[in-house]
């Protein structure tokens, strides 16, 4: 079987070492403000989300876009290299688990939750399953 219906794009993802230095470089940037926590599926699915409908509305008419301005092509591009980063954090966190399934959430010494580290520090699809269904034990659980 092959691919019909024009140009077929080979696409292959960085280093997961490149992508967790872009981490770094952001958070360093940001200097302790609170900036796009993207280090599980599910942020990264929030803040994909906010970008899709960011590069959707900047092609609406200047009647329906009211008071919200269209993005420079500039923005636009960094939006879209945005896109691409979180496939490419999504692709890490899809592969098979490098840790055997081994991740059973704890609790680290600060009293949050431990994140998955596998697959080159971005989880995969089992590890965070359990973290978020533990997160979600702990917050039925707690009392406030």
């Amino acid at each position: 079987m092959g691919f019909e219906g024009g140009t077929e794009v080979v696409w292959s993802p960085r280093k997961p070492e490149d992508l967790l230095a872009i981490i770094k470089e952001y958070w360093r940037q940001a200097k302790g403000k609170l900036g796009k926590n993207v280090s599980s599926p599910n942020n990264r699915a929030f803040w994909r989300n906010a970008v899709e409908c960011s590069i959707r509305v900047s092609a609406w008419p200047d009647w329906k876009r009211g008071t919200a301005e269209a993005s420079t092509p500039e923005e636009l591009k960094q939006l879209r290299l945005e896109l691409l980063y979180y496939d490419e954090m999504d692709y890490w966190t899809r592969q098979a688990c490098t840790d055997s399934l081994q991740y059973r959430p704890g609790w680290d010494d600060k009293g949050a939750l431990i994140k998955p580290s596998c697959n080159h520090g971005f989880g995969c699809t089992t590890c965070w399953e359990r973290y978020e269904n533990r997160q979600e034990e702990a917050t039925k659980n707690s009392c406030y």
